[in-house]
């Protein structure tokens, strides 16, 4: 894939025993990183905008990422972002499985119930990631939460999602389509939703990255999620 959202690898291979990739540097960090302040509904907006648009050229190239999450999403200058960590993408066919017998792929506070599952993966599988992100970044806080990893991947295939506030109820459709626990109640496809997207307010791009700006972290329940985000 070759397109300014996904990102490009310089070089790799082995030096001194070491494996190693060469990328493009990303000194504003990552979307992980801009979360940990709040967000506006417009920069929300404007943040699962573009993180549409990159998985529409994943999809369009017949891939899946399979490990959408705020750390793997890198932001420029120029407002735009991109998509790093491609470790569990898989070309789209009737074999995508989401695991092997008992090993864990992906982050289980973005993994869809297919996912978790263990069931085979469609384009609508990111989906779901996106709609987890998306709802973090209106509310500041993770849909699903559990005490251990096993404990949150059941919530995404049993547990009752909490609603948005009032005050964000005109993004629940939305959050409930991409989140749909019934992959065939999400959006066909992503040029879908983006469509969606941008009748929006606050469709406007956003706000250039920071970095180097304090804020506390937020709480972890287990090392085991810790070391699973």
């Amino acid at each position: 894939l070759r397109d300014p959202s996904v990102v490009q690898i310089y070089d790799h291979g082995v030096h001194d025993d070491r494996e190693f990739l060469a990328m493009e540097y990303f000194p504003c960090g990552d979307l992980k990183q801009r979360m940990l302040h709040p967000l506006s509904c417009d920069e929300a907006v404007a943040y699962a905008r573009r993180v549409a648009a990159a998985l529409h050229v994943v999809h369009g190239g017949g891939m899946l990422h399979r490990d959408l999450k705020p750390p793997n999403v890198m932001l420029r200058a120029d407002r735009s972002v991109v998509l790093i960590d491609f470790g569990l993408a898989k070309r789209v066919n009737s074999d995508t499985q989401s695991t092997a017998v008992g090993v864990l792929r992906g982050s289980p506070y973005y993994m869809s119930p297919e996912q978790v599952q263990g069931r085979p993966l469609d384009a609508r599988s990111d989906q779901y990631s996106l709609g987890v992100m998306f709802y973090e970044m209106l509310t500041g806080q993770k849909p699903y939460t559990g005490l251990t990893a096993m404990d949150l991947m059941q919530q995404h295939v049993s547990g009752e999602r909490p609603s948005l506030p009032v005050g964000l109820a005109m993004y629940e459709p939305m959050i409930a389509k991409l989140m749909a626990r019934d992959r065939e109640n999400r959006y066909e496809h992503i040029g879908v939703l983006l469509e969606e997207l941008a009748r929006l307010p606050g469709a406007a791009p956003a706000a250039p990255a920071t970095s180097g700006a304090a804020a506390p972290t937020e709480a972890r329940t287990t090392d085991e999620l810790a070391r699973l985000r």
